[in-house]
């Protein structure tokens, strides 16, 4: 009797280590956002963390910055692409302000570009922004921020270009600009 209970539990943990062995990709969820889904809309409340939101509202493109009243930087074979864009978090602190999404510029055939964060404050400054202040997120839970990204001349067409998040999701530049005022907050350009 033993024997038979013994074959018996040999085969059930025979079968139960050759299913572990099977394929497990069947069991992967796809991408919530995968690049073969068409690009959230310009201007569109965009969800990028469990309660954090980003809307992208304004895009530039200059040859030339000022950094500093007496100071410009021009860039040989570049533009500078100005990406505004308003943060909405209800809770801020210093961890979740570190932990906003990250933006990338890319290009239709994929090449990624980042922001160049040392010329952002500046940028900020002179459009009068309060560049990821956390005072201000404290008052209202949102604030309006500005990325830099330096791409060759000639190349940024803004209809085919996107933003895309560290969490994959695709944000169309293509389409009318969108008001500086998110529609559930105040005007972030008077503060």
């Amino acid at each position: 009797m033993k024997a038979i209970f013994v074959a018996i539990l040999l085969g059930v943990l025979m079968g139960c280590t050759g299913a572990s062995s099977q394929d497990s990709s069947q069991n992967i969820e796809p991408a919530t956002h995968s690049t073969d889904q068409a690009p959230i809309p310009f201007g569109a409340r965009v969800q990028v963390g469990s309660q954090d939101f980003i809307t992208v509202t304004r895009v530039e493109m200059r040859s030339e910055l000022a950094l500093q009243p007496d100071s410009r930087r021009k860039s040989a074979g570049h533009v500078f692409v100005l990406l505004e864009y308003i943060i909405k978090a209800p809770e801020v602190t210093p961890e979740t302000i570190a932990s906003f999404p990250t933006l990338s510029l890319v290009s239709p055939s994929g090449e990624v570009y980042t922001s160049q964060s040392e010329l952002e404050s500046a940028v900020a400054n002179e459009k009068g922004f309060t560049h990821r202040a956390i005072d201000v997120l404290k008052v209202n839970g949102q604030i309006l921020d500005v990325l830099v990204f330096e791409v060759p001349k000639g190349a940024f067409e803004r209809d085919t270009w996107q933003v895309v998040t560290d969490n994959d999701t695709h944000i169309a530049l293509k389409g009318p600009p969108a008001k500086a005022q998110d529609p559930s907050g105040p005007n972030l350009r008077a503060l």
